[in-house]
């Protein structure tokens, strides 16, 4: 599992690229996102049933796929966080963004990419 630390790379001016990994493609990656999930997020102090509800989310992404003849060999997955955090006790939600090549298709566009965006409710 390769991984990436936290970045301050902005995205569109509101979002900030906070972790990233390349998971290694498998029916059921529980132990490989679990693992990465608490490494990355640990500095965000976020709480275990919101940690739970995302994890939940990512094993529903990386693990959906059809077995088919060409799988990805693995799937990107990143975590965005606003590049504004504020220090209240608000918190937090999330949305999914995900990113799919074709497997059929002739060309090297066989991927699986997914984005998690974090975000204050209320803001």
């Amino acid at each position: 599992m390769t991984q990436k630390q936290i970045s301050s790379h902005n995205i569109s001016g509101d979002w900030r690229l906070f972790g990233e990994t390349k998971l290694p493609f498998s029916p059921d990656p529980a132990d490989h996102l679990n693992t990465w999930l608490m490494e990355t997020l640990r500095p965000l102090n976020l709480s275990k049933r919101f940690l739970d509800k995302l994890l939940e989310s990512a094993k529903l992404a990386a693990g959906g796929l059809p077995l088919v003849e060409r799988a990805p060999d693995h799937v990107h997955m990143q975590i965005y966080t606003p590049v504004e955090s504020t220090s209240n006790q608000r918190s937090w939600g999330f949305f999914r963004v995900e990113k799919k090549g074709d497997p059929q298709a002739a060309d090297s566009t066989n991927f699986h990419a997914i984005a998690f965006y974090l975000y204050r409710e209320g803001s």
